[in-house]
């Protein structure tokens, strides 16, 4: 078991499916927050899909993405 001590979103994206991700920018650190239906940085303007992807820089690189698992109500998130 790790200790972690960064931030973590989880979005349900389906009945029985998520992702967990990082919601620090890939561009310059800052915390993105999320809107309807993606994530923005407030900073300089960064959009990420739910999934993570890049939709609209000046970020090149996705959202850090973690494994998830769900199984009989329990969601498992690997670091």
């Amino acid at each position: 078991v790790k200790n972690v001590s960064a931030p973590i979103v989880i979005v349900r994206i389906g009945e029985n499916s998520f992702v967990a991700l990082s919601p620090v920018c890939a561009h310059l650190g800052c915390i993105v927050r999320k809107d309807q239906s993606y994530f923005r940085c407030p900073c300089h303007g960064s959009t990420y899909a739910l999934d993570g992807a890049v939709v609209r820089g000046p970020a090149e690189h996705s959202l850090t993405v973690y494994q998830t698992e769900y199984t009989n109500g329990t969601l498992r998130i690997y670091l």
